[in-house]
């Protein structure tokens, strides 16, 4: 008897605190192919494609799932952290440019699913509660943290680059002349911003060009 009352009222608990999900998102490179990593990484998976995006479901029982960006974000639901690691070394062996500084570009979220909940969403400062985790939220909190991680490495790109190019213009204050400059230095920071218009703007779609 204590036991069936002790698992009514773990149950209880669940409902009326809600099933945590638990989503991380990471950049992990500035361009992913989502249909040769759909079809090698995952070929028995169920899979859900969206525009730029394929949805992997890992487990749904336990509501795991993927979501795999072609501009080159990763965002996991409910994956054990631990596996962090082991699913962005393969998904890099489908990337496009990746980037060496992976871990440190992430962002965290939590969702909590109340099945009874009046709303089919509400929205708190540290979490956001659900009716289900259906592929509608999914795609909806994957597109948001996804381009959320992908912008925070783009600042920083952005960042380092307005700081060598202050530099360089020091450089050329002091001198007055643009001798002492490598051609090739130049050259990247020019490529950098081309890179920053052409991946920011357009692939994550800011802009349409």
């Amino acid at each position: 008897t204590h036991c069936i009352s002790s698992a009514a009222s773990d149950v209880y608990k669940r409902q009326a605190n809600g099933v945590p999900v638990h989503v991380k998102a990471y950049f992990v490179a500035k361009g992913i192919d989502i249909m040769r990593l759909a079809g090698k990484l995952y070929p028995s998976a169920k899979q859900n494609f969206q525009n730029k995006c394929v949805t992997i479901q890992v487990n749904e029982n336990l509501n795991q799932h993927i979501s795999v960006f072609s501009y080159g974000s990763v965002v996991f639901y409910n994956i054990p952290e631990e596996d962090h690691s082991n699913h962005i070394r393969m998904i890099k062996t489908m990337s496009i440019l990746p980037i060496s500084e992976i871990l440190q570009f992430n962002e965290s979220y939590k969702l909590l699913i109340h099945e009874n909940l009046e709303e089919p969403s509400v929205i708190h400062a540290e979490h956001l509660n659900i009716r289900e985790l259906d592929n509608s939220n999914i795609t909806i909190v994957s597109a948001v943290m996804s381009q959320t991680v992908a912008m925070d490495w783009y600042a920083s790109n952005v960042d380092n680059t307005i700081e060598r190019f202050t530099i360089m213009n020091m450089n050329v204050q002091e001198s007055g002349a643009f001798k002492n400059l490598k051609e090739t230095e130049l050259f990247k920071i020019v490529a950098s911003n081309n890179s920053v218009f052409t991946n920011v703007l357009s692939k994550l779609s800011l802009i349409h060009i």
